[in-house]
């Protein structure tokens, strides 16, 4: 016999196993319908399950970058206690022995640290812990976020108003009552009217609105646009329990001239710790 025709004989063989293979698997199917039924939906089920989750982890990633990028690539934060998941009661006892962050620090930042643009000191009060209510009229906005800042605000965290102004170094010095609202805040207390220059009352305090915030969506399954911001300085004088409560410790927001210099205003405000302490 030939090679060619060896070869052929092969190939054949390999075909008629192939196709008897098939025959055979067939009938096993018909056969035993029930366990081929369960067989081929356990492995749609897997498959299905794990195409979710690979899209559910996607999702979470997608969602975490974009929450850092909408601060901006650049933000520099300065806290006494890292962030984490469970509350106060599950911070280390070694977080709780660091020194305050205070106002005092924040200036000294912006004084010392040449390669800073902005430096934003912050204070805040979460609605729904604090039961806050904020109206106009006869309506009401429940649980926003009240946060007491400065002007350098918008540059340092990349959030800046739409309509109206900012918080200014004078609301500041003079702890004025003026605010700056977010959409969330817009929609439910001035659905028909324009915000600007009207006065609302936050447990019973009066503010002027000067400034309405640019959306932002929600940020780490939270929404950025239920904002309430007020002169620093005004914060402390309506809420001084948040300020005693915690030690008179806040957060510091900064962010750097040039992109590249990332690390230089990190080292930059830590040796201010090491030369205030």
């Amino acid at each position: 016999m030939s090679a060619a025709a060896e070869v052929r004989s092969i190939l054949g063989r390999r075909a008629r196993a192939s196709i008897e293979a098939m025959r055979f698997a067939v009938r096993a199917l018909f056969a035993h319908k029930l366990r081929s039924l369960l067989t081929i939906l356990g492995i749609v089920v897997g498959v299905t399950t794990v195409i979710a989750m690979v899209g559910v982890i996607e999702g979470f990633n997608r969602n975490v970058v974009s929450s850092f990028q909408a601060f901006g690539s650049t933000l520099v934060q300065f806290q006494k206690y890292e962030p984490r998941f469970g509350g106060p009661d599950r911070i280390p006892e070694e977080q709780r022995r660091r020194r305050d962050l205070t106002w005092e620090d924040a200036m000294a930042i912006r004084v010392l640290s040449p390669s800073i643009a902005a430096v934003s000191p912050e204070r805040y009060l979460f609605g729904g812990a604090a039961e806050l209510t904020l109206r106009y009229r006869g309506r009401e906005a429940q649980a926003p976020t009240v946060a007491g800042v400065t002007q350098d605000y918008p540059i340092a965290n990349n959030h800046f108003v739409a309509r109206g102004r900012f918080i200014t170094d004078a609301d500041v010095s003079h702890a004025t009552d003026v605010c700056v609202i977010g959409p969330d805040l817009v929609e439910a207390l001035f659905p028909h009217e324009d915000p600007l220059e009207k006065e609302v009352f936050l447990q019973g305090r009066r503010f002027r609105v000067i400034g309405l915030l640019e959306p932002k969506g929600s940020r780490f399954f939270s929404s950025q646009d239920n904002f309430f911001f007020i002169p620093f300085t005004s914060f402390d004088r309506y809420f001084p329990w948040v300020k005693n409560e915690h030690g008179d410790t806040l957060h510091i927001a900064t962010v750097p001239k040039k992109p590249e210099w990332v690390p230089r205003a990190i080292e930059e405000g830590t040796a201010e710790r090491e030369v205030t302490r």
